[in-house]
């Protein structure tokens, strides 16, 4: 059976220039509308009988942006647009999570600031759950955490995903907004 680890971390990260005018409060450039992201209902993934040596990539990320943008239309936000320099991002640290087994926030919100998105506010959402991959099982864990859900609902216009199992099945995500 499937379970969710009873924690998560969630992290925004408000980031500007010392000293202007823009200090200590998130100051957005103007950027190109996001494109909505549609995908079929999300599934999670199976957990093979024999696990794997070490980390493997699961695609579906797509299901999490998918509720994500849901949930931003259900309170009339735009959506977030996949963003490939933050999915980039979202795998390297999910990466590095399975092969700790552990969930932690690493260097991601500030590596979000170097895809160049035209935002100066990044944040991340972190989390794992056994039996591989569950899209919903976490999402609704985020919406139940005030922290993941302003990071959900915040003012970004970007996302992106990304899931590795790790070697004893457990799904590590991380999610990156800007």
């Amino acid at each position: 059976m499937s379970h969710f680890r009873g924690w998560f971390l969630a992290l925004p990260l408000v980031l500007c220039a010392c000293g202007g005018p823009a200090a200590g409060r998130a100051v957005a450039a103007p950027s190109p509308s996001p494109v909505a992201v549609t995908t079929p209902a999300p599934t999670p993934v199976p957990v093979p009988s024999r696990p794997p040596s070490g980390p493997q990539p699961v695609s579906g990320s797509a299901s999490q942006i998918d509720l994500t943008n849901r949930a931003r239309a259900a309170r009339g936000l735009q959506p977030l647009a996949s963003n490939p320099c933050l999915v980039a991002v979202a795998a390297a640290h999910a990466k590095e999570m399975a092969s700790a087994g552990r969930i932690f926030h690493g260097d991601g919100v500030q590596q979000d600031m170097s895809c160049r998105l035209g935002s100066r506010q990044t944040g991340e959402n972190v989390g794992e759950t056994s039996g591989g991959a569950d899209d919903e099982r976490v999402f609704d864990a985020f919406m139940n955490s005030s922290g993941h859900r302003a990071n959900i609902l915040g003012g970004y216009r970007y996302i992106g995903v990304a899931w590795v199992v790790g070697a004893r099945g457990t799904g590590y995500i991380s999610v990156e907004f800007g």
